[in-house]
């Protein structure tokens, strides 16, 4: 082995201050991030928030913003009693119209956002002279408190629902009138979809509860790209100059955890549309599952092109590890197949789940180049020799470009990656160690650091191992 200190090349420095189960903790990212120590130490939430930071600034901020705008005009057509039909297909006509454009617009194309906002006050405009002149009449509270009684009169329910829609079409174009400053357009989407992120990745009913003392404010720090700063009332974020740039790099960003929720996965879609029916109801929908499982099921429904990326990971994995693939119908149903026969994935054994859902991104390339993999505890139901499998092939994608976050407690897939370092000491470069409960940004040696978290997760064995002695 080499003489020479074993050190990673750090993409993201991530600092957290009263967040969760970690009063403060400083985090290194890099292409292999490791988050290790025992269990109930904060590694899912650090994972977890990352996630939801990183798959915000991976979406698309610009046409998610004009869109929700623009879903804020549909209406109630029933509420509009008094209003002859062919005015209602009118403005449903303009608002169907205006949903398009807003999702014709693409990404990242700031001229195009100009001219979407252009057309889209147009329309706005033609939505506003389309309604009757009762529209403009002011609501009293009063008035609030007729409407809301089973006398009020279907008259004035229409009138409200009129006046709420005019109130939107203000609320859209004074919004547009705002794209020019891009900046700060892209901020305020940014902060909706992390504070949605956040709840629904942590399934809490407010972001201030994820605070650990909660009469301190929760703060988050990336270098170069982004601060947030959460306290009772309020999230406050602020974006760096340079994340405008970097917005767009990572083409996908995926969170795999326990395979147990695909063997489960048509129960779990009815719990979802079911409490998407609370949320809109509620404001939001707590149904115990997390959103990031939701996500990589919608990323399986896209249509994929091309080859695969990492085939030779993928024949590894499919023919020579389980000696078969898992499979996704067109209708979302998940399946085994192994010697020319086809089975539910939920009859098969998880660790063979485990490690076929990994091979399945890869093969639909939802796992492609770029992409930004984040995995809980990866050894799950694996024996040994599967957990270095599954490490070794999170190993190999990490080299061959995917930045791939691994939360665990296995002192084997630690053991694994010590060999591999004195085996390859060039591949050190790529690591990014995390040692919890009480993650630092020392620069101490790699294999300085994975001694002392093996020493962590192996104590309980060889303290019973004393005592049985």
């Amino acid at each position: 082995m080499s003489s020479k200190r074993t050190t990673s090349q750090v993409h993201h420095r991530l600092r957290i201050r009263n967040f969760g189960k970690l009063s403060r903790a400083d985090i290194r990212v890099g292409n292999f991030t490791v988050l290790a120590g025992p269990n109930n130490t904060g590694k899912s939430f650090v994972s977890k928030l990352l996630y939801s930071i990183f798959n915000a600034l991976n979406a698309d901020l610009e046409q998610e913003r004009v869109f929700r705008l623009v879903s804020s005009l549909r209406f109630d057509s029933r509420r509009l009693v008094s209003v002859d039909g062919a005015l209602v297909a009118r403005l449903r006509r303009i608002v169907s119209d205006m949903e398009d454009v807003a999702l014709a617009y693409r990404k990242g194309d700031i001229a195009a956002l100009d001219q979407v906002a252009s057309i889209l006050l147009e329309q706005a405009t033609e939505l506003k002279r389309a309604l009757p002149e009762t529209t403009q009449a002011s609501e009293s509270a009063e008035d609030d408190a007729l409407a809301a009684t089973a006398h009020g009169s279907r008259r004035r329910l229409h009138e409200r629902e009129l006046s709420r829609l005019l109130q939107s079409i203000d609320r859209l174009s004074h919004e547009l009138k705002q794209v020019e400053d891009s900046r700060a357009f892209i901020e305020d989407e940014l902060k909706h979809r992390l504070r949605r992120n956040l709840l629904g990745n942590f399934q809490v009913p407010k972001v201030q509860d994820l605070r650990s003392d909660p009469n301190r404010n929760l703060q988050v720090h990336i270098d170069d790209l982004l601060d947030i700063d959460g306290s009772e009332n309020k999230l406050r974020l602020g974006l760096y100059s340079s994340a405008f740039g970097k917005l767009s790099d990572t083409p996908n960003v995926v969170y795999l955890e326990s395979p147990i929720y695909w063997k489960i996965f048509t129960p779990l879609r009815d719990v979802r549309r079911f409490g998407a029916s609370l949320g809109r109801a509620r404001g939001t929908a707590l149904t115990g599952v997390p959103d990031y499982f939701y996500d990589l099921v919608e990323s399986l429904t896209y249509e994929y092109t091309g080859e695969m990326a990492y085939p030779e990971i993928h024949r590894w994995l499919v023919d020579d590890v389980i000696g078969g693939k898992v499979s996704v119908s067109e209708f979302g149903e998940m399946s085994f197949e192994e010697a020319g026969r086809s089975h539910p994935l939920s009859t098969a054994a998880t660790g063979v789940a485990n490690i076929g859902m990994l091979a399945m991104l890869v093969e639909r390339k939802v796992i492609d180049r770029g992409t930004m993999l984040f995995i809980d505890e990866p050894e799950a139901h694996l024996h040994t020799a599967w957990q270095t499998v599954m490490a070794d092939a999170l190993f190999r994608l990490a080299g061959e470009g995917v930045k791939v976050v691994v939360a665990t407690h296995s002192a084997d897939i630690l053991k694994w990656l010590e060999v591999h370092l004195k085996e390859h000491p060039n591949d050190a470069r790529l690591v990014a160690l995390n040692r919890f409960p009480d993650p630092r940004c020392d620069e101490d040696d790699l294999m300085v650091q994975l001694a002392r978290m093996k020493r962590d997760l192996t104590k309980p064995f060889f303290d019973l191992y004393l005592r049985g002695m």
